[in-house]
């Protein structure tokens, strides 16, 4: 049998609250609304504005953003320049922890307010002391002094250690809920025990278990990392593209495609599909320069990447090294490079092992602000393949180049024409280049 209870306030409950705090607590009188482009936030979204606009609360702007969106640059930078009162923030959990750390990275002061979404034990881990000052409508939390809530939160932490959100409450209630309606109805019925649960009221005082009072209303709602990547590196030279050498390069093109999928798969089906922290090299400070908030993560991850890896480090190995040269050498003419008496395979391996330790270089600067997860490397890899073919496939200073084109006109697009377009922009000059200057 299986039965579904929305186990939460609906949006047109919850809303209201929200939007009364924001006029009567906070004092506003504009509100930036920043909400996620599906069914979920565009109902949130749709609650919000008929609830701002009873309390004589004005939309200043009206900002989408996608699901699994990594880059919250664009949009935060919209809800500063509309000099709204407060920021209203109705996401998924995930987004909302990268949008709260873009919105501290610029500097943000005014009120960040949400729904239960915005502060849940999730976002907090993962967004870190970015979390700290907002403010959110939460139905159902651990923390509440209720004996039986404390004592719930222990247990949960002593069986799975990790501290329970409002989902893990929302589960344990509904477990009860729907054994108070089979036991009404006297038989597991799929039908006969969903009419039951309309109406049904489970008490804390008359069912032992059960941490709280709840009750369905008419509608059936709920009322109340440096050494592993160069390891994977030599197994895939290897493994794969060893035997695959002699076939030429598209054959190793495709199983290097295969393997990214395989990757990505396996992380998802064998550990976590959703969002993790991860620490940054650098400390959380910021700086005020001309009026822009700069974080010593970006002023670090700009100094690491242009003078110590692509710059500076790699373009002196292959040019003053004799290893970077014959490795050149060998990318230029392999079977001239032979004939030199140029050990190729090793080369080729020298290759694949310098680009793990550079992909996992990379990883170690930009996960700390996109949060690490199975497939965030799959949006950065199609923007970096894009940004080494505007800028030169075979040159390291016009790759540099080529990403710095995309990343400026991305974020110009997404402050002057639309959020929406920011992703098509690396597409766009790709498609210019190879038309126009292949």
């Amino acid at each position: 049998m299986i039965c579904s209870i929305r186990s939460s306030f609906t949006q047109d409950t919850a809303m209201p609250k929200v939007a009364r705090y924001i006029a009567n607590g906070l004092k506003a009188r504009t509100v930036a609304l920043v909400y996620v482009n599906n069914d979920f936030g565009k109902g949130g979204r749709d609650a919000i504005t008929k609830a701002l606009a009873d309390v004589g609360v004005k939309v200043a702007a009206d900002i989408s953003t996608d699901s699994g969106q990594v880059d919250f640059s664009a949009p935060v930078l919209n809800a500063k320049q509309s000099n709204a009162d407060a920021i209203f923030v109705y996401t998924n959990e995930e987004e909302s922890a990268r949008a709260l750390r873009e919105l501290r990275k610029q500097g943000v002061s005014k009120p960040i307010v949400g729904e239960t979404t915005l502060t849940g034990q999730k976002v907090i881990e993962l967004a870190g002391d970015a979390a700290n000052g907002a403010f959110a409508h939460v139905g159902l939390t651990v923390d509440a002094p209720n004996p039986l809530m404390l004592k719930f939160k222990a247990n949960f932490y002593q069986n799975y250690k990790y501290i329970s959100d409002h989902n893990g409450i929302k589960g344990y209630a509904g477990a009860y809920l729907l054994k108070a309606a089979i036991e009404r109805v006297g038989k597991a019925d799929r039908v006969a025990v969903a009419k039951a649960q309309h109406g049904l009221i489970v008490t804390a005082a008359k069912t032992p278990g059960v941490i709280m009072d709840v009750s369905v209303d008419a509608n059936g709602d709920l009322a109340t990392c440096g050494v592993a990547v160069l390891v994977l590196g030599w197994a895939f030279k290897r493994g794969i593209v060893g035997p695959l050498l002699r076939f030429g390069m598209m054959p190793i093109v495709v199983a290097t495609i295969g393997l990214a999928i395989a990757a990505r798969n396996g992380v998802r089906a064998g550990y976590s599909a959703g969002a993790h922290a991860f620490p940054s090299l650098f400390a959380d400070k910021l700086f005020n320069i001309a009026g822009v908030t700069i974080t010593l993560a970006d002023i670090g991850t700009l100094v690491l990447a242009l003078v110590l890896a692509l710059v500076l480090g790699t373009q002196a190995f292959l040019g003053k090294t004799v290893t970077g040269r014959a490795m050149q050498a060998v990318a230029q003419n392999t079977d001239s490079a032979t004939v030199l008496g140029i050990n190729v395979p090793r080369m080729i391996f020298y290759t694949f092992a310098i680009n793990a330790l550079l992909a996992c270089a990379a990883a170690l600067l930009v996960t700390p602000t996109y949060l690490a997860k199975f497939d965030m490397g799959e949006s950065l890899g199609n923007k970096a393949f894009f940004a080494a073919i505007i800028g030169g496939f075979n040159n390291s200073r016009g790759a540099l180049l080529g990403g710095i084109i995309v990343g400026v006109a991305e974020n110009l697009a997404a402050a002057y024409i639309s959020p929406a377009y920011k992703d098509a922009v690396a597409l766009v000059l790709f498609m210019g280049v190879i038309l126009f200057k292949p």
